[in-house]
């Protein structure tokens, strides 16, 4: 979605929430204490702003009791249930909206927990306007300068008193009111907004004429409160901290405010930092080393399928050096994967000022961006800005990197984690090519005859994963190796890299082509192969066959659920071979649910008691995946998805079978072809013997002739007929009721969460 359609939007949303204030007196309907927040995430950050407006308006129609919230991403990644009828609300995101240029914005949908099948009943009910609640909001108040007698405060004054500190800190007449409602909300109190409507009629109609005065009164509104909040933080700091003297106080001069992540980040001690937290010193490094080491975990992670990269947002102070806000997109190693926190730092901090003065283009945008802003600036200009602040940086930097040497001999075990590092890339190419490498993909450079046995790619970067076409090259004197976060699939073709591969690499690609996976096909259960057709693959191959295997399962359920239908395949057989010798085999049949349920995700266990050859088998698929490419999809995630296969309910699928019975006057084929399918509709009748019973039981129940049964099964060249003679010896089942009930499948069964 376009951004001028999500500014669209947002005219159908202001004329929702102006007809609450009409009708309410508030932005939403009476509802409960508290803020809505994403639960998808493992800090669960609250709404902010546009998208607070969003909701406050779904709460007209829904009144959601619930303050959880969850992507639509976030159900299907965790296989959950969305019930039926129910609308989602769509939440703004926002790219390049922080370098105030070329950003763009769209809309995904969201999903109250309430509308969630498996969050039934998890609840926790906010009573709000308790004792905590009015002392949390009047130390809100005093740690911003306002203390208010604390007998006798009522809601009423805490409105007026944070309306009035709104308007001296430059919140306009629709700000100051909803700075106000956004404290009382944030503080779990309530408000009478229909004696004491946020909004006059006039106001209310200039509202309505003009939807931009909402959107930036919240915006307002909300930096006003997360300010609020931030100067609590400091003023919670302990009195130990603030009377130690300076020489005995680790990093004094580092500070960070941490302001959300979608990533659960943790000290230490594993407690939860939490948003809006301002951290000194010694803290403040400690948090820097946790985000550096979530950051290159979040890449590993990524490259063995499992999530994407996570938003975080914080601002870094040191000495002289105010940073300020900065965006970190955990996973992405935008902290270049360093061992210190002084060389990640340096590099983020003067990313930017680096792009500007190195890039045309970017150059060009933001000279145009600022004079938009009636600045007067050029290129000179800003060639000095950046060449300052750069020097600045490194000088203050220095300053850093002594101090973190020391307090690293203190503590080794913080250096312990600075030092693990990402499984990153790793790309060869002569001197002269080098030169043409963009900075901004390389990490770390090293030279070639640093690593033993390091060979590179002679064919095409993505084809070097190709066993078929796979040649090795040894690196030529003086050759360049770098380091890099970007996929061998994305890179560009206008300057000479080749994938690289370390002794450990081509010990672990070449373990993979011990693994072998034999697909043995018996035919359909009525009509079975004289002899089965054999197909073996081995190493990489084997994994994609393995892969298509297991989603064509998928596949298959999710049709049969949608047409409330079984549809039998052949019988099959899996055979894992590594080495020489079998370790795992599976009978099923697509569609069974079999192959999912016992292999859910990842490879089969080779031995139980010997995990060695378990994880050297893992080692070998994933060097395999990731050099075949993560972005043109190589699998991984496939490979380590797990596929909830929900059989159709058989009850509703026979009677949708048994509308379609023959009636007693159609040729005895057709008749035959009836009975067939009501036999196969369990498939637990996985054998000829089993169908051709299951058949007969069929036409027992519908109390055919001796005779009509053996006029409609000889219509078939595979019945054996030679089971009408022990007819006596099948169990005969209790008579049919003819009248089934349909009933109407609901979204989870027309479906399959994958």
């Amino acid at each position: 979605m376009s951004t001028e359609k999500v500014f669209e939007s947002r005219d159908v949303i202001n004329k929702i929430i102006v007809d609450n204030l009409r009708e309410y007196g508030d932005i939403e309907p009476p509802a409960l204490y508290g803020r809505h927040y994403n639960n998808g995430t493992r800090t669960k950050y609250q709404f902010s702003a546009a998208n607070y407006l969003r909701i406050a308006a779904a709460q007209r129609e829904y009144r959601y009791q619930d303050l959880r919230w969850l992507s639509e991403q976030e159900i299907t990644d965790k296989n959950f249930t969305i019930k039926d009828n129910v609308k989602p609300v769509e939440i703004e995101y926002w790219e390049g909206i922080d370098d105030g240029q070329n950003y763009e914005g769209n809309l995904r949908k969201f999903y109250n927990a309430a509308d969630i099948v498996e969050m039934d009943g998890t609840e926790k009910i906010v009573h709000g306007n308790e004792e905590a609640d009015v002392e949390y909001a009047l130390d809100l108040l005093h740690a911003n300068g306002i203390d208010m007698d604390g007998n006798g405060n009522s809601n009423d004054q805490f409105f007026s008193t944070v309306k009035e500190y709104a308007s001296k800190n430059g919140a306009d007449e629709f700000a100051a009111s909803l700075t106000s409602q956004l404290f009382l909300k944030t503080s779990y109190l309530s408000y009478d907004y229909v004696q004491h409507p946020l909004y006059t009629e006039e106001k209310i109609n200039k509202l309505a004429e003009n939807p931009k005065i909402l959107f930036h009164a919240m915006k307002k509104a909300q930096e006003l409160v997360r300010t609020m909040q931030m100067e609590e933080g400091k003023e919670l700091k302990s009195m130990a901290d603030k009377i130690r003297k300076e020489w005995n106080q680790p990093f004094r001069d580092l500070s960070v405010d941490f302001f959300w992540s979608e990533r659960c980040l943790k000290d230490l001690q594993g407690k939860e930092y939490q948003e809006g937290q301002h951290l000194q010193g010694e803290t403040a490094y400690q948090f820097l080393v946790q985000l550096n080491a979530a950051d290159k975990e979040q890449f590993d992670n990524k490259l063995q399928g499992f999530g994407n990269y996570d938003k975080t947002k914080f601002a870094v102070r040191y000495g002289t050096y105010d940073h300020g806000e900065m965006r970190i997109d955990l996973g992405d190693l935008e902290l270049c994967n360093k061992t210190s926190i002084t060389n990640a730092l340096l590099v983020r901090f003067n990313e930017y000022r680096n792009y500007l003065m190195t890039d045309t283009q970017a150059m060009d945008a933001h000279i145009g961006f600022q004079k938009s802003k009636g600045m007067e600036i050029s290129r000179e200009k800003v060639l000095a800005a950046c060449e300052r602040e750069n020097a600045l940086c490194e000088r203050v930097m220095q300053r850093f990197a002594e101090e973190e040497k020391i307090y690293l001999r203190k503590h080794p075990e913080l250096k312990k984690i600075n030092e693990r590092t990402a499984d990153v890339f790793l790309y060869y190419c002569t001197e002269n090519n080098f030169s043409k490498v963009p900075n901004d993909i390389v990490l770390e450079v090293h030279k070639a005859d640093e690593y033993d046995d390091l060979v590179f790619a002679h064919c095409d970067s993505v084809q070097a994963a190709t066993p078929v076409i796979r040649k090795f090259n040894k690196p030529e004197q003086n050759a360049i190796v770098f380091e890099s976060a970007v996929p061998n699939d994305t890179i560009k073709g206008e300057f000479l890299v080749k994938v690289a591969f370390t002794k450990e690499h081509q010990v672990a690609m070449k373990n993979l082509e011990k693994l072998t996976i034999k697909f043995k096909n018996y035919g359909m259960v009525m009509e079975p192969l004289e002899t089965p057709v054999v197909e073996e693959f081995k190493g990489a191959q084997a994994i994609q066959h393995f892969i298509y295997e297991k989603n064509d399962e998928a596949d298959a359920v999710r049709s049969m659920n949608y047409e409330q239908k079984i549809i039998r395949q052949p019988r099959k057989q899996m055979i894992f071979s590594y080495g020489d010798k079998e370790f795992y085999k599976l009978k099923y049949e697509i569609g069974s649910g079999v192959l999912n349920q016992n292999i859910p995700s990842g490879l089969p266990l080779y031995n139980e008691e010997k995990d060695i050859i378990n994880k050297e088998l893992q080692q070998a698929v994933y060097t395999q995946m990731k050099y075949q490419g993560i972005c043109q999809g190589n699998g991984i995630r496939d490979l380590n998805q797990r596929n909830t296969v929900k059989l159709p309910e058989i009850e509703v699928v026979r009677a949708k079978v048994m509308e379609n019975k023959p009636d007693v006057r159609d040729n005895n084929s057709k008749q035959f072809a009836y009975y067939a399918e009501l036999a196969t509709l369990d498939f637990k009748t996985d054998t000829p013997v089993k169908v051709m019973e299951a058949v007969l039981q069929e036409m027992q129940q519908d109390d055919l002739s001796r005779q009509k049964i053996s006029n409609i099964v000889k219509t078939s060249k595979n019945f054996d007929l030679s089971l009408l003679e022990n007819k006596e010896n099948v169990p005969i089942p209790k008579k049919r009721n003819l009248q089934v009930k349909m009933r109407k499948p609901d979204r989870q069964e027309r479906g399959m969460s994958r």
